[in-house]
């Protein structure tokens, strides 16, 4: 157990549906007893995968949203939750995907050409 598992028990000890919150919310937390140093270092890598990041960027309000649509979340089995925790994460990486700037090889070649010609 954590000193910050021990503040929340202190924290929640007469809120157990506080307490039920941040236990769920820490089981699925993608740096899980890491510094918030070591959490920087690992996120410039190319050890952690797109999920982890876009997951972590987005932890806090990506609760706030889930509890909009399903407000019986952290009363669902674990399996449920991780679900629709990947639901989320896998949404909000399509939109990123969305408005990635594309380069078309066309264009690269005309510039190429472009150029050539004026050389």
């Amino acid at each position: 157990m954590s000193v910050q598992d021990d503040i929340a028990n202190i924290l929640y000890a007469d809120d157990p549906d506080a307490m039920l919150k941040y236990n769920v919310q820490k089981k699925f937390f993608p740096f899980s007893g890491q510094t918030q140093e070591q959490i920087m270092l690992t996120m410039t890598q190319n050890y952690v995968t797109t999920f982890d990041k876009v997951l972590y960027n987005n932890y806090g309000g990506m609760y706030d949203r889930i509890e909009i649509i399903h407000p019986e979340f952290y009363l669902d089995t674990v399996e449920k939750q991780w679900g629709i925790i990947q639901e989320y994460v896998n949404g909000v990486i399509s939109e990123l995907d969305k408005n990635k700037p594309t380069i078309e090889v066309t264009d690269i070649e005309e510039e190429e050409e472009n150029i050539d010609e004026t050389v």
